[in-house]
C-alpha cells in the first residue's frame, strides 16, 4: 500500500471507529474530555516530522491512539501559536512514548471553551 492510500485507510478507520462515535478522552487535569474531528485527525496524519518518527505515529493514530492520549503526560499549556488562529486560545501538550519515539499531543483550546486534538508533533512548543 503506498503510501496516500494508508494515510486515507488511517483517516476513515479513525472517522469510522472514533469521530462517528463521539468517542472523547476525559483528562483529570483538564477537567473535561478532549474531542475528535477529521480536521484535527488529517493534521495529525499529515503534519511533517523525520520518517521513523512519521511510521510511529501512523501506528499510534490507527490502533493506539485513545488508549495513548488517555495515558499521556500531562507537560502544560500556552497561548503561543506557531500559525494563530482566531477561534484559538491556546494549546494543551501530553507527551506520551511509543516504540522509544517521544510524542506530543497538541490539544486545541477554542474560545468555544472546547478542547480538540490538533496535532502530534516531535516537540512540544512550551
Amino acid at each position: 500500500m503506498d503510501l496516500g492510500q494508508l494515510r486515507k485507510t488511517i483517516l476513515e478507520k479513525v472517522k469510522d471507529e472514533i469521530i462517528n462515535q463521539k468517542i472523547s478522552v476525559y483528562r483529570d487535569e483538564l477537567q473535561a474530555s478532549i474531542e475528535f474531528n477529521i480536521s484535527g485527525i488529517k493534521e495529525c496524519i499529515n503534519q511533517p516530522c523525520s520518517t521513523h518518527v512519521f511510521i510511529t505515529k501512523l501506528d499510534l493514530i490507527a490502533d493506539h491512539l485513545i488508549e495513548s492520549l488517555t495515558a499521556a503526560e500531562y507537560i502544560g499549556y500556552t497561548s503561543y501559536q506557531t500559525h494563530p488562529k482566531e477561534h484559538v486560545l491556546g494549546y494543551h501538550y501530553f507527551k506520551t512514548q511509543m516504540g522509544g519515539v517521544t510524542l506530543y499531543f497538541n490539544v486545541q483550546f477554542t474560545i468555544q471553551k472546547k478542547l480538540v486534538l490538533y496535532s502530534i508533533t516531535e516537540k512540544a512548543y512550551i
